[in-house]
């Protein structure tokens, strides 16, 4: 399953996850880090990372594999 709507942040990322995604798309935030030309973008990416990793630290979670829905709050 690829998911693509509104992922802005690392959490998203884990949660879709969790959920079942295979790949989770994010497309604006790119773009706005396009604007500031390589280095915006590379920032980006930098971002992304540090937020999944601080959300699997946070999760108790050591691997993207190991995430399941048992963390997500869907109510």
């Amino acid at each position: 399953v690829y998911v693509d709507a509104g992922f802005t942040r690392g959490t998203d990322i884990l949660k879709a996850v969790a959920l079942g995604a295979t790949a989770v798309g994010i497309g604006r935030p790119w773009l706005y880090a396009l604007g500031y030309g390589q280095e915006g973008v590379e920032h980006l990416i930098e971002i992304l990372k540090d937020e999944l990793v601080t959300s699997m630290k946070l999760s108790g979670v050591t691997d993207v594999d190991h995430a399941h829905p048992g963390m997500v709050n869907t109510a």
